[in-house]
């Protein structure tokens, strides 16, 4: 198990109202992202998209590494930092590939099968706890989300493809960052920030299409 393997302390101090409200402004923040993307449609490759934001960001928080350079002196669990990367650009990618592809009902709805492979995954992965009635519940939320999908319409396509494989990577990731709560935040954000710019930039190189000057600020 994940936790055991790699000394993981099961009674770390919680926070949960503090987490919920990070939680609600990173939905909120994401779904104005994805609205950009959706805008724009298939204008740019994904891989642009999350180059530019990612380099971007990279920049924005230059200030802060430096002022928390101490954090980076001993940083540990390198390969589950290049793990949360790699996840997270999959995740990413298909995301915006997937939602300029798919009616924004569907990929709304099969999103919210995310909380639930999160859950199995952190009772898998993690030994969570996870009481009844939060099974009930997300055995619920999963029949709504057949109710509003309707799979039996849904036709196969590479935008539907790229939206599931959100919901497995984009599920992973938040595992691994679960794991990797103990780091520093300066020190996860610029493994994420500068990894994706990494990750994409050969990508993004490839398929580089000039940006119009009304597209920068809603793409940064």
């Amino acid at each position: 198990q994940l936790h055991r393997a790699t000394g993981m302390k099961s009674d770390a101090p919680r926070d949960n109202l503090r987490g919920g409200a990070w939680l609600i402004a990173d939905m909120s923040l994401n779904i104005w992202a994805l609205s950009i993307v959706k805008w724009l449609e298939a204008d740019y490759a994904a891989t642009q998209v999350v180059f530019v934001r990612s380099f971007v960001g990279l920049l924005l928080i230059l200030p802060l590494i430096w002022l928390n350079r101490a954090a980076f002196r001993h940083v540990e669990d390198i390969g589950l930092h290049i793990l949360r990367v790699g996840l997270s650009s999959i995740t990413l990618v298909a995301s915006f590939f997937a939602i300029s592809r798919v009616p924004l009902a569907l990929f709304t709805a099969i999103n919210f099968t995310r909380p639930i492979m999160t859950m199995v995954l952190a009772a898998l992965l993690l030994s969570e706890t996870i009481g009844r009635r939060r099974w009930i519940a997300a055995g619920a939320a999963f029949v709504g989300v057949l109710f509003a999908a309707n799979p039996s319409e849904v036709p196969v396509s590479a935008g539907l493809t790229a939206l599931l494989l959100v919901v497995v990577t984009g599920s992973a990731a938040i595992i691994v960052t679960r794991r990797l709560r103990s780091s520093p935040p300066i020190v996860l954000m610029t493994f994420y920030t500068a990894g994706l710019a990494l990750c994409t930039a050969p990508f993004a190189a490839v398929s580089w299409i000039e940006i119009q000057s009304h597209h920068v600020l809603p793409l940064v």
